[in-house]
């Protein structure tokens, strides 16, 4: 049986010894051709939790 697909990515984190001081450049792969959103953020985004119970409200 397979595994079940996995959800979207809602964050990626970038250490920061990765990046340079000024301009990086970064490349985004889509092979599923799906509209995407691509944006840059101080802070991270884990949306709803995949095993959150229906009834829980996000705060």
């Amino acid at each position: 049986m397979a595994a079940p697909p996995a959800p979207p990515q809602q964050t990626l984190y970038v250490p920061a010894p990765l990046l340079r001081a000024g301009r990086n450049e970064v490349l985004l792969l889509d092979l599923e051709r799906r509209p995407t959103r691509f944006v840059l953020a101080e802070s991270h985004h884990f949306g709803r939790a995949a095993h959150a119970h229906p009834t829980t409200e996000e705060s």
